[in-house]
């Protein structure tokens, strides 16, 4: 039985991660692009946000001595973050999607052709 909201024709309007995702790449509609429909969805919202740089970096880079870097890409536009009041936070799913489209847009690939090993010629 399908969840009320849940059907494949609207994907993502209702999700939180439209309204960031709208506000980094400029759309005006609320709705996930295509290419971000696979983003999961975690049963608490509390499990998925990072808060504070710290815990950032320590989810980037394993260390979370590297926040500087993390505030390096904050204020420069290219890492997708809210804030809470003063507080800058990240939801792990999205900086997930986030660092899959950079790698396929460097490596032209899709995320199935990345997991499929290439057999030897």
């Amino acid at each position: 039985m399908e969840k009320a909201g849940s059907s494949s024709s609207d994907a993502g309007s209702n999700r939180p991660e439209a309204k960031l995702l709208c506000q980094m790449d400029g759309r005006t509609d609320k709705s996930l692009p295509a290419s971000a429909a696979h983003i999961p969805q975690v049963g608490t919202l509390a499990g998925d946000i990072l808060h504070g740089a710290d815990q950032i970096a320590e989810f980037f880079y394993g260390d979370k001595k590297h926040r500087r870097k993390v505030y390096n890409l904050i204020e420069s536009g290219r890492m997708p973050h809210f804030r809470l009041g003063a507080n800058i936070c990240a939801r792990k799913s999205v900086l997930l999607w986030w660092i899959e489209t950079q790698e396929s847009q460097k490596t032209g690939l899709s995320r199935d052709a990345m997991a499929e090993p290439k057999a030897p010629a």
